[in-house]
């Protein structure tokens, strides 16, 4: 969760950390040599592994220990900040156009939207709607929680697990940007409330019928076949960005087998997709057996091309028709301007 949602992940396990805690340390919780035995000494050294092996990572890359690439990226390509209390950054020199359209337009426009109260709370509203849409698009998921009522009276875990989604949601909400996958650490929680609910409606009886029983049985029934319908649909569909992994992948794997370096310099279009970026590079980017660069003017070309004059260029046309083929790249052939 550190490396992949930081602070979302952080928030989750603050919470289930103090409530691991309490449970441990209360009147009915273990002998002191048994918590330490079974509990700190094990969660101690995997998490001492883990740390020191992120430390080291963040290291190679960054030159700190604790500074994680995405903080570099935020200083020295964001304006707007990460949450809503924040002041924007002033903008920063941008070597291409398209990444200052990208951070000072798209990037900016939904914390300016978030700056007056009728687009927060609009804003709000839609984050929580955006939410409940990508949980809750299987009805089997969904309707089981009819019976939540009912499992918050008489279960005391469940009132914890919903306490903690509220903290949850709520720190999502104070966040400048959203996506559904930023509340992925929550998922679990998710299953674990819908399954209690539809075990709670498994027992569920109405004048002597088990109605809840063929109503459970109807929830699991609609999440399978929903499921299919979902992954049907994108196995039949051309969506570049699924593929878009696998295709650069397998560039990099077949340039490798040439036995040189290679230096591969990316055209775009105009209306090329954001999420759809081919270049980034190793840690060690002159060791790297391929390294990736945007197309720029001539002048600055010819520049990039002097420093990695040891290697094969490729020209890649990001945006052609189909899938893009690198071909031998001369500088001459680059656009006037970038």
């Amino acid at each position: 969760l550190a490396n992949s949602r930081p602070y979302e992940g952080f928030v989750l396990s603050l919470l289930v950390s103090v409530a691991l805690l309490v449970l441990l340390l209360g009147r009915n919780g273990p002998a002191w040599n048994i918590i330490l035995r079974r509990v700190a000494l094990p969660v101690g050294l995997a998490l001492l592994l883990a740390a020191a092996a992120m430390g080291f990572y963040n290291f190679r890359v960054t030159g700190h220990p604790l500074r994680m690439p995405a903080m570099v990226n935020a200083e020295t390509y964001g304006m707007a900040p990460p949450f809503l209390w924040q002041k924007a950054r002033p903008e920063p020199a941008y070597r291409h156009a398209a990444l200052r359209d990208y951070y000072t337009e798209v990037g900016m426009a939904e914390y300016l939207a978030l700056r007056s109260p009728d687009g927060l709370l609009f804003n709000e509203w839609e984050k929580i709607k955006e939410l409940a849409t990508e949980y809750f698009a299987s009805w089997g998921l969904a309707v089981p929680l009819i019976m939540l009522p009912w499992v918050l009276r008489r279960d005391r875990w469940m009132r914890f697990a919903l306490l903690v989604f509220g903290f949850f949601l709520a720190a999502l909400l104070v966040e400048t940007w959203h996506q559904p996958h930023y509340a992925a650490p929550i998922t679990a929680l998710v299953f674990a409330v819908s399954l209690e609910s539809m075990r709670r409606l498994y027992e569920w009886q109405w004048r002597d019928l088990p109605l809840g029983r063929w109503i459970a049985h109807v929830s699991v029934l609609l999440s399978l076949v929903t499921g299919v319908i979902a992954s049907a649909r994108i196995a039949g569909e051309d969506v570049p960005w699924v593929q878009f992994g696998f295709r650069r992948a397998q560039m990099i794997s077949e340039l490798k087998q040439l036995g040189a370096k290679n230096l591969i310099v990316v055209r775009y279009g105009s209306q090329h997709n954001v999420h759809m970026e081919w270049v980034y590079n190793e840690a060690d980017i002159d060791s790297a057996a391929v390294v990736w660069a945007r197309e720029m003017d001539r002048e600055q070309n010819r520049k990039l091309l002097d420093y990695f004059h040891d290697r094969k260029v490729w020209l890649l046309e990001a945006d052609a028709d189909g899938w893009p083929t690198p071909v031998p790249y001369r500088v001459e052939t680059g656009p006037p301007f970038g």
